[in-house]
C-alpha cells in the first residue's frame, strides 16, 4: 500500500492537462495521499515498532484486526449496499478470535475490570484500536494520530500538528479552498506541491528505516544502492530521531 501510494504521489506531480491549459497540479490530492501515507505509517508504528515485547505486538495485531472488522460492520449496518451476510459472519468470527487472543495474555489478565471494560468499548464498540501498551504492560494510553509520533522517536515541535494541516488541506476546509485559488492566481502552485513532496519524503523515510528494522530480508535492497542515495532515504528519519543534523 505505501508503494502504491509512493507511485500515485509522483504521478500527480506531473500534473493535468486540458485543452489550451497549462498543466495543472492539484496539491489537494497530493495531501490527501499524503495524509493516508501518515495514517498508513502509524498503523504500522502501532503494531510493530512501538510494543517492546511480542506479547504486546500480539496484542496490537489482534487489536488492529478486530477494530478493521466491528468497522466494516458498522459500516454495513448503515449501508444496504455493504450488507453481506458471509462477511458479516466472517467478521464476527475474526472478532470473536482476537478477543480470545487478547483475554488470554498476561497484559489484559492485569488489567482491573474498569480497563478491561475500557479496552473492549475502544475495540469491540468503536473499532478504535489506537492505544499504547505502557512499558509495564499494566494499562494503556489511548492516542490520537498526532499523538502515536511521540512514542516512536518522532517527537519533534517540527512535526507538531502536521496531522491536522494534511486534513486541512486534503479536506474541502475553508483554509484548502482559500490556498487552492491563491496557488493558481499567484502562480506558486508548486509551492505546495513541495511542501506535500517533503512532507510525502519524511513519511516514506520513517516507513523504510522502520520496516527494514521489522524485515531485515529487506535491507538487502537498501545496501545495494550508493552512499547518497542511502542518504537521502534515511536522512528524515534520521533528522527527526536525532541522528543527523542541518537536514532541513
Amino acid at each position: 500500500m505505501m508503494f502504491t501510494k509512493a507511485k500515485s504521489f509522483r504521478v500527480l506531480l506531473d500534473g493535468v492537462s486540458h485543452k489550451s491549459l497549462k498543466p495543472l497540479v492539484d496539491h489537494t490530492a497530493l495531501f490527501t495521499i499524503a495524509r493516508s501515507a501518515y495514517e498508513l505509517l502509524f498503523s504500522f508504528e502501532l503494531v510493530y515498532i512501538i510494543p517492546d515485547t511480542d506479547e504486546k505486538r500480539l496484542v496490537m495485531r489482534d487489536a488492529y484486526i478486530a477494530a478493521s472488522a466491528v468497522n466494516r460492520q458498522k459500516i454495513a449496518e448503515n449501508n444496504q449496499a455493504m450488507q453481506n451476510d458471509q462477511l458479516e459472519k466472517e467478521d464476527k468470527a475474526t472478532i470473536e478470535a482476537c478477543k480470545k487472543e487478547i483475554e488470554k495474555t498476561s497484559f489484559f489478565q492485569t488489567l482491573s475490570n474498569k480497563k478491561r471494560h475500557e479496552l473492549e468499548k475502544h475495540l469491540f464498540d468503536k473499532g478504535d484500536y489506537q492505544f499504547i501498551i505502557d512499558k509495564n504492560g499494566e494499562t494503556f494510553i489511548h492516542v490520537g494520530w498526532d499523538e502515536i509520533r511521540k512514542y516512536c522517536g518522532l517527537d519533534s515541535d517540527i512535526l507538531n500538528g502536521l496531522y491536522k494541516y494534511l486534513c486541512n488541506m486534503s479536506h474541502p476546509s475553508y483554509m484548502s479552498l482559500v490556498q487552492f485559488m491563491n496557488a493558481y492566481k499567484n502562480g506558486d502552485i508548486y509551492d505546495m506541491a513541495d511542501y506535500a513532496t517533503m512532507t510525502m519524503n519524511i513519511i516514506l523515510s520513517v516507513f523504510i528505516v522502520d520496516y527494514m528494522h521489522v524485515f531485515p530480508e529487506a535491507k538487502c535492497v537498501f545496501e545495494s544502492k550508493d552512499e547518497d542515495t542511502r542518504f537521502k532515504i534515511r536522512m528524515y528519519c534520521d533528522y527527526f530521531r536525532g541522528k543527523c543534523q542541518n537536514v532541513l
